[in-house]
């Protein structure tokens, strides 16, 4: 109920001051490319209800130990995303509006890199990751706080509301310090054609990293779920340093994007 509410009135903020956003991130930027922007924030912004249902949905399922349906969604909405991305963009030359119908990542720097005019796209990686940082310790920290609150609608021991207020510790001090370089930063290279590396990290670390500490922290030292948070904090972190690397060693602008 609280992801459903939140998320509709999310839509509702971004379809009515779309722009006014979009000019706070980047500024005086080329008119096409704002109308682009402005496309996909608006498509996007239909998708936040149903974003909302999945995540709630499948941070049940994975409580309960049903991973393997939250995996299988997972595998075919990505390649819906595909078919969909391809679709829109080729059959119906819908530009970022087919784009957006997957949906994928924001098409700034990719509008950018496609232009063959790296300065604008290293200039826009710098500006988004603080913007992102600023944001993502502001909303952790919000979350943080209401957490007391939200707790007391739910009929819960103490010892379950001590470990559901550690979790969210452990998980917003991540999410606010790694998670933008591991995420958007991530999505920022794919966008500016830098697809194969990110991928390989991605699956590696998740392999090597998540799962392997999952494992680790939570069978072989018994640290049960808070061993699974940890394992994928650190995953976060990997594919972070991993990422910040590759975007100061400037190999991403040599890729192409089509």
């Amino acid at each position: 109920m609280f992801s459903t509410v939140f998320s509709l009135l999310l839509t509702a903020a971004i379809l009515a001051g779309n722009r006014t956003v979009l000019r706070f991130l980047f500024g005086n930027v080329e008119e096409d490319v704002m109308d682009a922007c402005v496309t996909y924030l608006r498509i996007s912004a239909y998708s936040y209800p149903a974003l909302a249902v999945y995540n709630a949905g499948a941070a049940i399922c994975r409580s309960l130990g049903k991973t393997k349906v939250t995996m299988n969604i997972s595998i075919i909405s990505n390649i819906i995303n595909v078919i969909g991305n391809t679709i829109g963009i080729f059959v119906l030359h819908a530009g970022v509006a087919g784009a957006a119908l997957g949906p994928v990542y924001i098409t700034v720097i990719g509008q950018c890199m496609g232009a063959k005019d790296t300065g604008a796209a290293e200039y826009y990686f710098r500006k988004l990751t603080k913007i992102t940082l600023t944001f993502s310790v502001v909303w952790n920290l919000f979350v943080f706080l209401i957490t007391p609150v939200l707790l007391r609608f739910y009929n819960m021991q103490e010892e379950t509301v001590a470990l559901t207020v550690s979790l969210v510790i452990v998980h917003n001090i991540f999410n606010a310090v790694a998670f933008p370089f591991s995420g958007c930063l991530g999505n920022g290279l794919r966008a500016a054609g830098d697809v194969s590396f990110t991928m390989i990290v991605s699956i590696a670390s998740t392999i090597c990293v998540r799962l392997l500490l999952s494992w680790i922290f939570s069978v072989v030292f018994s640290m049960g779920v808070m061993g699974i948070a940890f394992a994928m904090c650190a995953d976060w972190v990997v594919r972070a340093v991993f990422f910040i690397l590759r975007t100061k060693s400037g190999v991403w602008k040599t890729k192409k994007v089509i």
